[in-house]
């Protein structure tokens, strides 16, 4: 059984979607995760690993502006009535940066 079997959902007040920001695959399944989940759910994508990222721009790693299109896109497509429904950044659980922003 996984998540496409299972109501997941249910009773959630909201989604987490962790990926890694130095793996490009681990993006284009969060955008997957965050796109299928219920209408109206409040969806945060968490980029983790920042602190081991190349600082020069590389085709596997996924930027930060990367994570904010697709947050704004997303965003921009939901119904009048429904608030802002996907928030993303970036986080490295190893250094805690970005941790306090989670918990405010």
């Amino acid at each position: 059984m996984d998540a496409e079997h299972v109501d997941v959902y249910q009773g959630a007040h909201g989604a987490i979607v962790m990926y890694d920001v130095t793996v490009r695959g681990t993006w284009e399944h969060a955008k997957a995760l965050a796109a299928a989940a219920p209408a109206g759910l409040p969806v945060l994508l968490l980029g983790n690993m920042r602190d081991v990222a190349p600082p020069a721009p590389s085709p596997s790693v996924v930027a930060l502006a990367e994570l904010d299109a697709f947050v704004q896109s997303a965003n921009s497509k939901k119904s009048s009535t429904v608030g802002k429904r996907f928030f993303g950044f970036e986080v490295s659980t190893r250094e805690c940066f970005g941790l306090k922003t989670l918990y405010n």
